[in-house]
């Protein structure tokens, strides 16, 4: 569903942008920003957007949270990041004014802000600050590509569900109630693709990580216990 942006809603008084990129604009640049910009509510499961589409400008993830995957071997779904708010999608196909060769997929109900990318591009070519933001911003997305790939073709299994369950961590933090329950619930299929295994081994190893007591399972909860025994996990 589309909606219109209002008073209370604005990039202008956005609580988020202080986590964002565009965090140090001014009152202006969000002007320009805020004179297009959509709210597009997707429920969970549904698509944002998919592989060979034209980007439609810059989307922000105002809520909920996100999944960026490609399709491997077998149409095998891979996940390559995960999205919290204020996160950009497809933010490097928009910068390279190419084809996404991603989809998003909502991971829970989600909603997303549309900027119109000609102002955005207006803000950016009058912002220095901005541009070597977005520069930075490009390099570490490259790095992040690089790693990923790094753990899905040369790590062992364990250290792939173990780095899976880190950036799960990372992305999304845990339930305040304990510190330790991570704050998102993934079916099994979604941690075998986060971390590059089959639902079988993902189970199978998780079910070892039990035994060895660096976690805990109550359903599709996961309680990390030993955090840097997964860090060891990784670095292996």
């Amino acid at each position: 569903m589309i909606e219109r942006s209002n008073d209370q809603n604005t990039c202008m008084n956005c609580t988020k942008k202080g986590f964002s990129l565009i965090c140090n604009l001014s009152y202006g640049e969000l002007e320009t920003l805020e004179k297009t910009r959509t709210i597009v509510n997707y429920k969970t499961g549904e698509t944002i957007y998919k592989e060979g589409l034209n980007p439609f400008g810059l989307i922000c993830l105002n809520s909920g949270k996100v999944k960026i995957v490609i399709s491997g071997e077998k149409e095998k779904e891979i996940i390559v990041e995960l999205k919290k708010p204020v996160d950009f999608l497809g933010f490097t196909e928009m910068m390279a004014d190419e084809k996404y060769t991603t989809r998003a997929v909502a991971l829970v109900d989600s909603s997303v802000c549309i900027i119109d990318k000609s102002n955005f591009l207006k803000v950016l070519q009058g912002n220095p600050e901005l541009s070597m933001k977005v520069m930075a911003f490009l390099a570490k997305e490259l790095s992040l590509a690089h790693r990923k790939t790094i753990i899905l073709s040369q790590k062992q299994l364990k250290a792939r569900l173990a780095e899976a369950l880190l950036e799960l961590f990372n992305s999304y933090g845990v339930d305040n109630s304990d510190g330790k329950t991570l704050n998102t619930l993934l079916r099994r299929d979604d941690l075998s693709s986060l971390s590059g295994m089959t639902i079988a081994s993902a189970s199978r190893t998780l079910a070892e990580f039990k035994r060895e007591g660096i976690i805990s399972l109550k359903g599709r909860k996961i309680k990390i216990i030993d955090k840097k025994k997964l860090e060891e996990i990784c670095s292996n």
